[in-house]
């Protein structure tokens, strides 16, 4: 189910909540078939005219053998595969899509690319910085905490955090 389902029926269970469980039945099962509608039908037809995407740059390689400029990095089209609703496809399957202060999870994670020295308290910041290298970390520490090698996992709430161990320098502590 698309994350804009999920959040309709969310929105299904606060107002059935809000409610008292008393909302006509009529009423429920209309909003049901409206958000298995959404997600069936009206979000995936959505999703396939989003236009023309660029292929992306990054090969099955690890990481190409010229990095890509920082001007590159501002688009996840150099990077990523394009699945539509602004949302992007890593070759490791992570997806990046609307969302955090950034507006856009790709942007946030390209704003760990470059250090900000103005910045109170510390900032994880990649080295290199260019989005083909910083995808290419992410995925090889998502493909570890997946197989369980050199990873720790720990819960909160929600959230699973990942502490994947590459074996090499990727990054530093700006700020």
């Amino acid at each position: 189910m698309s994350r804009e389902a999920q959040n309709l029926v969310r929105l299904l269970q606060k107002v059935f909540r809000l409610t008292g469980g008393r909302m006509p039945m009529s009423l429920t099962i209309v909003i049901c078939i409206g958000v298995v509608l959404y997600a069936a039908l009206i979000q995936p037809a959505l999703d396939s005219k989003e236009g023309f995407e660029p292929p992306p740059v990054i090969s099955k390689e690890r990481a190409p053998e010229q990095p890509a400029s920082r001007t590159d990095s501002s688009s996840p089209h150099a990077v990523l595969k394009s699945i539509g609703a602004k949302r992007f496809l890593s070759p490791a399957g992570l997806v990046y899509g609307p969302g955090s202060t950034h507006g856009h999870r790709f942007d946030h994670v390209m704003a760990h690319a470059e250090d900000e020295p103005d910045r109170i308290g510390q900032h994880g910041v990649f080295d290199p910085g260019d989005a083909a290298s910083v995808i290419a970390a992410i995925d090889e520490a998502y493909e570890k905490a997946l197989l369980g090698r050199d990873s720790d996992v720990e819960h909160d709430g929600k959230r699973s955090i990942y502490t994947v161990n590459l074996r090499r320098r990727i990054g530093f502590i700006g700020g």
